[in-house]
């Protein structure tokens, strides 16, 4: 289960450019009271991680202060994830590699989805579209669970400046390859 946190940056995470107030916010992310996701948001902001601005938001259109994180993570080259480990890419920047990751499974979902048609599609977070994913049987529960723990590891890095340790390296190589695997196997 996600933390009100989690929740707020995947909302944030799959938002356009311009933001999101906190009204919107509370009710996209499901976390009451709405105080609550401007104490969040402000923490997010001190970090230096989110920009607060008053403008107009993208889903009520009202003039109010907005959320939107900050451009913070440099794109990384498409071919990054067909490349070998490279764990002192770990080292330069963490947070762009499993970026990196993330949008590569984004990609598998969309693979996985490729007949639904378009007006059945809602705006989802991650966690929504891979539990989904998982209810109609399209992602098995393990690869699931190694999904969402690349997800969470990923946030804690970029929203939280954690810093990864080489055990830690480990467990997302290891984690990375068994969903690679998996999904080598449910392409065939």
């Amino acid at each position: 289960m996600l933390t009100s946190k989690e929740r707020i940056i995947e909302v944030l995470d799959s938002t356009k450019a311009g933001g999101i107030c906190d009204d919107c916010l509370s009710e996209q992310a499901r976390v009451s009271p709405r105080q609550q996701v401007n104490s969040i948001c402000r923490g997010i902001e001190k970090a230096g991680k989110l920009k607060r601005h008053k403008a107009s938001c993208q889903v009520c259109k009202k003039e109010k202060t907005l959320n939107s994180l900050m451009s913070i993570l440099p794109r990384v080259i498409p071919n990054m994830i067909s490349e070998p480990k490279v764990l002192s890419y770990y080292v330069q920047d963490p947070g762009a590699e499993l970026d990196s990751k993330r949008r590569h499974i984004l990609q598998i979902f969309n693979q996985i989805e490729k007949s639904r048609p378009l007006s059945d599609q809602r705006r989802e977070s991650f966690s929504e579209r891979l539990s989904r994913l998982n209810d109609a049987g399209k992602i098995p529960a393990k690869v699931v669970a190694i999904m969402r723990f690349l997800n969470n590891m990923r946030n804690i890095i970029v929203y939280e400046n954690c810093k990864l340790e080489q055990p830690e390296i480990n467990l997302i190589e290891a984690a990375w390859g068994i969903v690679l695997d998996w999904h080598g196997k449910f392409e065939n």
